[in-house]
């Protein structure tokens, strides 16, 4: 390494040049010591003279790098002077100012209402067979429901049957038995609890009603041979042949033509009445109807309210006019008269001139509702054990015409008229029909409105 050292060429030691005695002195490293790095370097970029100055190579750039600085400098100052004119401050929007309140404490909950006051003074009664009615007093006033109990008479616990609202003070049970017996006691209730019960109600059910009785049959008609709807003794009054059904042979059987008013023994459409087989009577009071000529008539009034009419064969027909001054219901003012009758037994009634009324139990007595009256006209058999004259009693009835009461015309064989007999079929009545089930009811519960 020394003689290395040694063999340094002297040319290329560089000596310190002392240009006074304050200068300070350089010192130059021997070339082969710098590095590949620092060697470029220095070829790329000559030393600056003794003086520091720089080479004429750089007085171009840096004259450039002066002036740059020195505008960026003046720029910047330039925008600092105007800030405000290049970034206007942003201006924040307003800021709504909330109101603060003071929320108030809700208040506390209210008390809750005392339990309610019992009900008192309940009665129960039995409206039916099978209802009953409640009746009680309300004495307060926050229940909030009633609830209804009942309970047997062979037990001791109570059933509840239903809830009421409140401020009831009445209740019809309709799910009890007949001929029972019942307790009820009433409970008023809210949200608080219960009342205490009222006062305990007993009640024993109506019993069922007996059942019908059964129709007394109608009394058996008189001998009709030709079975033409006219007895033996009727075609004696019409001069017709009781062994023949049509004994004019106009196609309709004899008994048909005498209901219709017409001669059995005169051809179709030969009435009766000029035929001289029956007669026109008539009362003052307002009435008119025909009869068999040989029959009588007894007026046991002589204004024609009572009446009877003889038929010489101990069977008689009584004509009476009742009195209806309050325009009842014709079945309610029936059932008013004869309240032991049964009502289930009453008949529809309508005469060939179109008058409605009712056949009563006995199927013998008729009653047409005139104005404020009632015309009355009843079968009296007497002793006798046959109804001789039913299709007779029929006619007269069909002829009857009543003083201000309109007529309209039934046709024959609308199944309309009862008892009449069929008109080519022999044997052939029309039955009557029983009063409608809804009239029947509303008798039996206090008459029809």
């Amino acid at each position: 390494m020394a003689d290395e050292q040694n063999n340094v060429p002297q040319s290329t030691e560089m000596e310190a040049v002392n240009t006074s005695s304050a200068e300070s002195q350089i010192h130059v490293i021997p070339e082969q010591y710098y590095g590949a790095a620092l060697k470029t370097k220095l070829k790329a970029e000559p030393l600056t003279t003794g003086g520091g100055k720089p080479s004429k190579s750089k007085l171009p750039l840096v004259i450039v790098l002066f002036i740059l600085s020195v505008v960026v400098l003046a720029g910047g100052y330039f925008v600092y002077l105007n800030k405000d004119a290049f970034f206007p401050a942003e201006v924040a929007p307003p800021v709504a100012v909330q109101p603060t309140t003071t929320q108030p404490e809700p208040p506390p909950p209210p008390p809750p209402p005392p339990p309610p006051s019992a009900p008192s003074s309940l009665t129960a009664t039995s409206t039916g067979p099978q209802s009953v009615s409640l009746s009680w007093i309300d004495t307060s006033n926050n229940e909030a429901a009633f609830k209804i109990e009942r309970r047997t008479a062979e037990r001791t616990i109570y059933d509840r049957i239903t809830d009421l609202p409140p401020n009831s003070t009445s209740f019809q049970d309709g799910g009890v038995a007949a001929s029972t017996t019942y307790y009820y006691r009433v409970i008023a209730r809210n949200e608080t609890g219960e009342s205490d019960a009222s006062n305990e109600a007993m009640v024993v059910t109506r019993p069922l009603p007996p059942p019908p009785k059964e129709p007394e049959p109608l009394p058996p008609a008189g001998l009709d041979t030709d079975s033409d709807g006219l007895t033996d003794l009727e075609e004696v009054i019409f001069t017709s042949d009781p062994r023949n059904p049509d004994s004019d042979g106009d196609g309709f059987l004899d008994g048909n033509e005498v209901f219709n008013q017409y001669n059995p023994m005169g051809r179709a459409p030969a009435r009766l009445s000029g035929s001289g087989l029956v007669k026109e009577i008539s009362g003052s009071f307002g009435w008119t109807m025909l009869i068999p000529t040989d029959w009588t008539l007894t007026m046991n009034k002589p204004d024609g309210s009572d009446a009877v009419i003889d038929t010489g064969h101990g069977e008689r027909f009584l004509l009476t006019i009742e009195n209806n001054g309050q325009n009842t219901d014709l079945i309610q003012w029936f059932m008013d008269r004869y309240p032991e009758a049964d009502s289930t037994r009453l008949m529809k009634f309508k005469s060939k001139g179109g008058y409605e009324g009712i056949i009563g139990p006995d199927l013998l007595t008729t009653y047409i509702p005139w104005g404020d009256r009632i015309f009355v006209f009843k079968y009296d058999m007497g002793n006798q054990p046959f109804i001789n004259y039913r299709t007779v009693y029929s006619m007269i009835l069909n002829s009857l015409v009543l003083t201000g009461l309109p007529q309209q015309i039934v046709p024959a064989g609308t199944g309309q008229l009862p008892f009449e007999p069929g008109a080519t079929e022999p044997g052939a009545i029309t039955q009557p029909e029983p009063v409608t089930p809804t009239s029947t009811m509303e008798v039996e519960e206090g008459g029809l409105e």
